[in-house]
């Protein structure tokens, strides 16, 4: 079994980010993330079996958050009985997303 280079998977983790952040999934080039990262275009296949596999590593734990914060504001208001707490803790839940973001 091959061994791993130190620190490649972070490299072409901040290569993707700043290439996703520039061009947008659409228009973002693995031949530039990894001309970056100073590793070949396989080594994002090996790790992340395509661009899409590589953007969903980087946004899973943004949106896993976000998920998080939505599932305990809903959680929330259905423990309450009144309409209008039920809304508070909704306008709060939207609040924390704004925050988080």
């Amino acid at each position: 079994m091959r061994k791993e280079s130190a620190g490649v998977t972070e490299a072409l983790l901040k290569s993707a980010e700043q290439e996703f952040l520039a061009h947008g999934f659409h228009d973002a080039s693995l031949r530039r993330i990894s001309a970056e990262s100073g590793v070949s275009t396989n080594s994002i296949y090996t790790r992340f079996g395509d661009k899409a596999g590589l953007f969903e590593t980087l946004v899973k734990p943004a949106a896993d958050g976000l998920m998080q914060i939505y599932m305990d504001s809903v959680q929330a208001a259905s423990d309450v009985s009144e309409v209008t707490d039920a809304i508070a803790c909704g306008n709060r839940g939207t609040d924390d997303v704004l925050v988080y973001i």
